[in-house]
């Protein structure tokens, strides 16, 4: 679809699970497709494997965190190291001008801006590039809404124009995290705990859990109800609200949990466009509606800058690892990781 719009000639990455193959990933069609584009238009289709620097700049951090506990984010990281770092470095070393990708953002000079389709929009994932990276990024598909998108690639005969929206993780795609994770890291048993002390069952280790994510019983997970006194007949649904990472233990409670709705958090190594107004907007995982918030630097040393954030409203299942977005308007001005909430 981009090539409609542009002059230009694809380039396409293998990652590492398109490389050593992966049963939710479905890259070799997303490469069929991509080569059927080419075809169509005329225009001669590239490969270039950066599996390995996938696997040592995305895959193996990914691993790391969850190993200590937090939730990360490999998309954000596999933007800024891989499809805006080494393939942006390739797409200049062949003599492109720019680098056009299918990110629904919208570039101003060196700044990003929300997609004019705010159901699609994709610029909280993109805070940690640079100014230098933006500027030779085009992002042609921003100021267009996804149907204008299907229907113009629909008129152009490309045979992408009914494909189903790519979903997931970047490099797992329809594969489960905590399938994926239960390969690499081993199991650990340890105690489920209600806010009041009560275990109520067995894990299978901290990191296959995050913040916000519902108990229940099933494989791997066993809950018994039988000490627990609840008001009615019905058992509630119990959410994980805080991770005590050293024993080892999922401590639960219900969905109104006031552990579970949090006005403060402190981010860390955070990456500024510019100056910062005391207040502005912020997202704290994708597709969520930005919130208000005001931010405070407590440090401003360039290897490790934090801020404090604090939203106008409580915020559900903030959660360590993640991303926090910081947004004036439309414009984002660049963001951070949470450390501490």
């Amino acid at each position: 679809m981009i090539a409609v719009y542009i002059k230009i000639f694809p380039l396409w990455l293998q990652k590492f699970f398109q490389k050593n193959g992966a049963s939710g990933c479905p890259w070799a069609l997303d490469e069929r497709y991509g080569r059927q584009v080419a075809e169509k238009l005329n225009m001669p289709f590239y490969v270039f494997d950066l599996s390995v620097e996938y696997e040592k700049d995305v895959l193996q951090e990914f691993l790391r965190q969850y190993k200590v506990g937090n939730t990360p984010n490999p998309d954000v990281l596999c933007n800024r190291f891989i499809k805006f770092g080494r393939f942006l470095d390739i797409a200049k070393a062949v003599g492109a001008d720019f680098m056009a990708t299918g990110h629904y953002a919208r570039r101003r000079g060196k700044a990003i801006f929300r997609a004019q389709d705010k159901s699609k929009d994709q610029s909280y994932f993109l805070w940690m590039l640079s100014r230098a990276q933006i500027e030779k990024t085009l992002f042609p598909l921003g100021d267009l809404e996804k149907t204008q998108v299907r229907k113009i690639a629909q008129k152009s005969g490309l045979p992408t124009a009914q494909k189903p929206d790519s979903q997931g993780i970047c490099f797992l795609g329809q594969f489960k995290v905590q399938d994926f994770l239960m390969e690499k890291i081993k199991v650990k048993k340890g105690d489920i705990i209600t806010e009041k002390g009560e275990k109520i069952g067995e894990h299978q280790g901290v990191w296959f859990y995050t913040i916000g994510q519902r108990i229940r019983s099933e494989s791997g997970v066993e809950l018994d109800f039988s000490k627990v006194s609840f008001r009615g007949k019905d058992i509630p649904a119990f959410y994980v609200v805080r991770k005590i990472i050293p024993k080892n233990q999922l401590i639960v409670g219900r969905a109104d949990a006031p552990a579970l709705y949090l006005r403060l958090l402190v981010a860390k190594d955070l990456n500024l466009t510019g100056t910062i107004p005391k207040n502005l907007l912020c997202q704290i995982r994708y597709g969520q509606i930005p919130q208000k918030c005001q931010i405070k630097m407590l440090s401003s040393h360039k290897a490790k800058v934090k801020a404090k954030v604090i939203f106008k409203k409580r915020q559900r299942a903030i959660t360590i690892g993640q991303s926090i977005v910081f947004y004036q308007g439309e414009k984002m001005l660049g963001g951070g990781i949470i450390a501490s909430r």
